[in-house]
């Protein structure tokens, strides 16, 4: 059973979201920019977002000010350092490399920016559906490992002791 699309259709050069679903795949509530609030809620296109990172980053209207400003990240009184920077952009390391980005997943869609600023590489994942299997950050790092040839990284199958397996034991639904 599916449910219906709320709200009218979503027109042309818009998708819609999707969840998967027992049957199949279900129409996600039309998006409601009220929702997120603070969170950002970027609409956006991978063109947009490939101008976006010449713009702030590289040869755009951005003052090296502003992009200092960006690139910022403060830290808790307890001195650790916050991921996040002023941007909120997540300030990471990726295999060495690193990277600044952020994911998102709202109403059916999911997303990832990640630019590797010593490489020059960007890369930007858009779907329109949320919750499946394979995260646009797995594979992102799945594609990140392809243009920068990087290994795999190596799978070690290691039994659980007896008390880490106690904190996985129980009954789940």
């Amino acid at each position: 059973r599916r449910r219906r699309a709320h709200g009218p259709p979503a027109g042309p050069g818009r998708a819609r979201g999707y969840m998967p679903a027992r049957d199949g795949l279900e129409n996600e509530p039309r998006y409601d920019p009220r929702v997120p609030f603070s969170a950002g809620a970027v609409l956006s296109t991978v063109d947009d977002m490939l101008r976006y990172r010449r713009g702030v980053f590289g040869d755009g209207p951005t003052t090296p000010e502003v992009r200092r400003l960006i690139q910022q990240r403060d830290r808790l009184a307890s001195g650790t350092e916050l991921p996040y920077s002023l941007g909120c952009l997540a300030m990471t390391n990726f295999e060495g490399r690193r990277k600044i980005g952020h994911p998102g997943d709202i109403f059916g869609f999911s997303s990832q920016y990640a630019w590797y600023p010593d490489d020059d590489g960007t890369i930007v994942l858009l779907a329109n559906i949320q919750g499946s299997a394979i995260s646009t950050v797995s594979l992102e790092q799945k594609i990140a490992r392809a243009v920068f040839g990087l290994p795999q990284p190596v799978t070690v199958d290691r039994p659980l002791s007896a008390t880490e397996a106690a904190r996985f034991a129980g009954t789940y639904e």
